[in-house]
């Protein structure tokens, strides 16, 4: 009789250590799934401190107006492809008052 509840008891502690280490599975693949649909991971983020620059659009401001201003006369499109990228946007239009984050290179 002592043999079976023992049987019993092993049987429920491994039942128990398969249901945990299945929640703890899972919850790691969905952890890593939200930190990378969060842009953890993404090789545009800055590698070092102070490497961007938060910048307010003004009215009448643009991201190619911006550019042109911050760029020293070097080729505004690829600094106008780069804040794209980085700011995760679709395209160049943005509204006044928009917080952007820009490169200090």
């Amino acid at each position: 009789m002592s043999n079976i509840r023992r049987n019993t008891r092993s049987r429920r502690a491994n039942i128990r250590l398969a249901r945990f280490l299945v929640v703890l599975s899972l919850t790691t693949v969905f952890g890593a799934g939200f930190a990378m649909q969060a842009g953890a991971g993404s090789k545009d983020l800055p590698t070092k401190a102070g490497a961007y620059v938060t910048v307010t659009l003004a009215p009448g401001e643009t991201l190619w107006s911006l550019a042109k201003a911050l760029n020293d006369g070097g080729d505004v499109r690829e600094l106008v492809d780069t804040i794209i990228k980085v700011n995760g946007l679709t395209s160049s239009d943005i509204a006044a008052g928009s917080k952007i984050r820009v490169p200090l290179n």
